[in-house]
């Protein structure tokens, strides 16, 4: 018989999505009667298969609330219910990446002190025995924490600026329930049905199922109960705050071979792989969260699938479309962020992370309710993990309160428009772009041109007020331009709201 319970993030200090109705689910007894109370309002639900579901009328943005739950004589309290906003921040280790660590992150941490901006954290789980075998990992439950000095360093950095930024231009308490984990592919947050539903996209499907084959099983456990078992001196490596590594975070030669080996194992694809593994994150985090009213989803992600580039488009319109089914909501908003420029390994001048952005910027296009927020001006060379995460939050807000909030505000860098060709000239036109593009650095950089060859080289690149004029001595007849492509660059044009300009190419040829 199941016991009366509430799925754990209706808890204490919770943050519900003001306005509208908020789904409430727990267990009970089958065929039992369960009585809720809120805010003078009281509703009934009856288990059915042990589970119980409901809906509580729309609050409107304030509290404190109490929320009282019973059934056959038991009973539950939820106290200092707050309604306001609510945003899932979801994605990799970017979005994970806490305030602690990041630049500027100890000052921001000594002056947290938001007791109506509170996060919940979504347990890490990899795959579905982790709980059972690894309790140790899992000693701090899941719960709502304020934004005051003493937890807010463990919050991502993105969502906490975000979050910050939108409490004080909407004057409303904000709920983050963070759901990420770092090395994740988008194929992990995306449910098998869905990976099914294209023939491109079910390669991450075919290609885990043909790893998984060659796995001796009990081998492959036991190295992972190795990795497990002390993760947490992976998870406590020294991180340095304000400045980008040069080296690799991790020493190979710190560990002995056994360890080194099972560690390897561990990040393969396999059924227990640290980052998870195609359709696991979507099962054993995101779906124990569904379907928690939401006003919208901030995602950071994308570096893990850089060697399937050209279908990340494909993959992520199938991940949005997959959790607004789940979360019940065809208007889930989605703000993402565009990958930052980033040597990808040694290998400043390849595409990969090129494609990879033209690819996201093709989901803005093509998918309603989305937005996208330019990380490129913040990224490093060698380290993938920018420290810099006040600009990716306040613009992934300046989006959320034009896009979302209607605010009369322009939450876009520019964008290209047109090309025209002059002699051996190329002259391109931009839309945010007005009065006039601001170049940061002596002179424009991060632009190409080709001719009817399509080999690209450098070239002299002119602002003339809302336009830029290109040419090189190389390229005496002119084809196509492009602008930031390349795995790092160092683009450096913006409009006069301090946004980057999204990179592009004309000809589109990839």
């Amino acid at each position: 018989m199941q016991p009366l319970s509430v799925n754990p993030i209706f808890s204490d200090g919770m943050v519900v999505q003001r306005d509208v109705p908020t789904v409430i689910w727990g267990t009970a007894p089958d065929g039992h009667e369960i009585r809720l109370s809120l805010a003078g309002q009281t509703y009934r639900a009856v288990s059915d298969g042990g589970r119980w579901e409901t809906c509580l009328s729309p609050l409107a943005a304030g509290g404190p609330y109490d929320l009282e739950i019973a059934c056959l004589g038991k009973q539950i309290h939820v106290r200092n219910i707050l309604a306001g906003e609510i945003w899932i921040a979801g994605g990799q280790s970017n979005m994970e990446w806490p305030l602690k660590h990041s630049r500027s992150g100890s000052d921001a941490v000594k002056s947290a002190k938001f007791d109506q901006i509170r996060f919940f954290n979504v347990q890490k789980i990899r795959f579905p025995e982790e709980t059972k075998e690894h309790p140790e990992a899992f000693s701090h439950p899941s719960a709502w924490r304020p934004a005051t000095d003493e937890h807010a360093g463990d919050f991502s950095a993105v969502a906490y600026h975000f979050a910050r930024d939108l409490h004080d231009h909407l004057g409303v308490p904000i709920g983050i329930i963070e759901c990420n984990l770092g090395g994740s592919s988008a194929s992990a947050w995306t449910s098998r049905s869905y990976l099914n539903k294209d023939i491109d996209v079910k390669s991450y499907l075919d290609d885990y199922d043909q790893s998984v084959e060659s796995l001796d099983m009990t081998d492959y456990i036991s190295k992972c109960r190795m990795i497990y078992d002390g993760l947490a001196r992976f998870q406590d490596m020294p991180v340095d705050p304000e400045n980008e590594s040069d080296t690799p975070p991790f020493d190979p030669d710190s560990f002995p071979p056994e360890a080194l080996q099972a560690f390897m194992t561990a990040m393969q694809p396999g059924p227990r792989a640290m980052f998870g593994h195609p359709g696991s994150l979507f099962d054993n985090m995101l779906m124990t969260v569904v379907p928690y009213t939401t006003r919208g989803v901030i995602f950071y992600q994308g570096e893990s699938d850089t060697p399937k580039a050209r279908i990340y488009a494909k993959l992520f319109k199938l991940l949005i479309e997959n959790w607004r089914h789940a979360f019940q909501n065809p208007d889930l908003h989605f703000l993402f962020v565009q990958l930052a420029a980033y040597g990808n390994e040694g290998h400043p001048s390849g595409d990969m992370y090129a494609a990879l952005r033209d690819q996201q910027a093709e989901v803005t296009r093509t998918v309603p309710k989305t937005g996208m927020a330019l990380a490129l001006d913040v990224g490093h060379r060698s380290d993938i993990h920018p420290r810099n995460k006040l600009p990716i939050g306040i613009r992934l807000a300046l989006l959320a309160r034009e896009k979302v909030y209607g605010e009369a505000i322009d939450s876009s860098g520019p964008v290209y428009r047109s090309m025209k060709i002059d002699g051996s000239k190329i002259i391109l036109t931009f839309d945010h772009a007005e009065p006039s593009l601001i170049c940061m650095g002596d002179s424009p950089c991060g632009f190409q041109i080709c001719g009817p060859n399509r080999l690209y080289v450098e070239c002299e690149a002119k602002v003339v007020n809302n336009t830029v004029e290109l040419q090189s001595p190389q390229v005496p007849l002119p084809a196509a331009a492009r602008y930031g492509w390349a795995n790092y660059t160092e683009a450096n044009l913006y409009n006069m709201n301090g946004l980057p300009m999204l990179p592009f190419k004309t000809d589109r040829y990839l």
